[in-house]
């Protein structure tokens, strides 16, 4: 972004900036380029970009950022982060925080609420002449981006058919199935758990019903799971859930019920679904492979500042996991430090090639 655009936006900063919350009360900045602080110009090679995370609770959210964050310090980026605590309006505030700081781009890692909610925010980046990039905002491809300059996708909601599949042959290619949604209203949330009951009824699976989980953590899906057995005289076999602490909580609902054997499927891929996994608490995991995502990212941000054409949508591809496979996973932390040192790059084969041209 030009020196010409980050003065052209002053004024409209100065406005934001009086409704913004202080960057203290969840926010922090990681320094990892030599960009200067007193509105000199940016170059593709030295950038402020922000990270707006739904919620750094959340480990694969967490991990998403941290993997970004990498990626930006290889790339001589400094990055700034805000933590919404899963609170659309936080979200809200976070983004005009930014837009106050004058940063170079803005991401948000995955929407804490509807995207309606969002979308004044969003309104007034673009305003301020500050692109917005997005993890998992668009329930689909063909939904309205509105002023997000890009999004993309985690791969789940390609990759829902896959994830069925995976608990078909869990099941042995039958079975009553239960799905655990997100007590928040996630759009892209919920057209997974559409998208899920409708692959399960074309596979042949009996669905018999959807429970959200109100805590987003083990015992909050082991408490709706628990009651939805109640409901159905424990024959339930399956469950697939948006997340792995869901799966694991289901699955103790389950074995709790007496079904020794139960078939739980998750996703995010993080350090507890391993454990899950290799301790039979959980079937399968679809890892929102963090490390990739990071590279995806600052990818599109180079085509972003080159004044590359981005898609509106583009889809981060996952992997499933299970016992047979578990111990191919890269572990997190070692991959941040690959993406730091430059050893995972998007020059990686994972990396879609329409994405990784972005960077060229």
């Amino acid at each position: 972004m030009s020196r010409t655009h980050r003065l052209a936006r002053t004024a409209f900063v100065a406005v934001v900036a009086g409704a913004a919350l202080p960057l203290s009360a969840c926010g922090s900045s990681s320094d990892s380029s030599d960009a200067s602080d007193d509105g000199s110009a940016s170059t593709s090679t030295s950038l402020t970009v922000a990270y707006v995370n739904a919620s750094g609770a959340q480990p694969v959210l967490s991990y998403w950022e941290k993997s970004f964050d990498a990626a930006a310090a290889h790339a001589g980026w400094k990055t700034v982060s805000y933590d919404a605590q899963l609170d659309a309006s936080k979200q809200a505030a976070g983004v005009d925080q930014m837009i106050a700081q004058q940063v170079d781009v803005i991401v948000l890692g995955q929407l804490a609420g509807a995207y309606e909610s969002l979308a004044p925010a969003i309104k007034r980046a673009k305003a301020a002449d500050i692109p917005v990039v997005c993890v998992a905002c668009l329930i689909n491809p063909d939904a309205d981006p509105g002023d997000l300059t890009a999004n993309i996708d985690s791969g789940l909601y390609d990759d829902a058919k896959l994830n069925i599949d995976t608990l078909v042959t869990g099941l042995g290619g039958q079975g009553k199935v239960l799905g655990v949604g997100l007590g928040i209203p996630v759009p892209s949330l919920q057209q997974l758990m559409t998208r899920y009951e409708q692959f399960a009824e074309e596979a042949g699976l009996e669905w018999v019903g959807l429970v959200e989980n109100q805590t987003d953590d083990v015992a909050g899906a082991q408490k709706v799971v628990a009651d939805a057995l109640t409901k159905n005289h424990n024959d339930v076999q399956g469950v697939i859930a948006y997340n792995d602490a869901s799966a694991i909580g289901a699955a103790l609902a389950l074995k709790q019920a007496g079904i020794s054997a139960p078939v739980t499927v998750g996703s995010n891929g993080d350090t507890d679904a391993v454990e899950a996994i290799e301790n039979g608490n959980e079937y399968a995991t679809y890892e929102l492979t963090p490390w990739r995502l990071g590279l995806e990212l600052v990818a599109v941000i180079k085509g972003v500042e080159s004044g590359k054409t981005i898609p509106a949508w583009m889809s981060s591809p996952g992997t499933v996991y299970t016992k047979e496979n578990i111990d191919q996973r890269i572990d997190w932390d070692e991959a941040i430090d690959q993406l730091e040192s430059g050893e995972l790059d998007v020059d990686d084969p994972s990396i879609p090639a329409d994405i990784a041209a972005l960077a060229q």
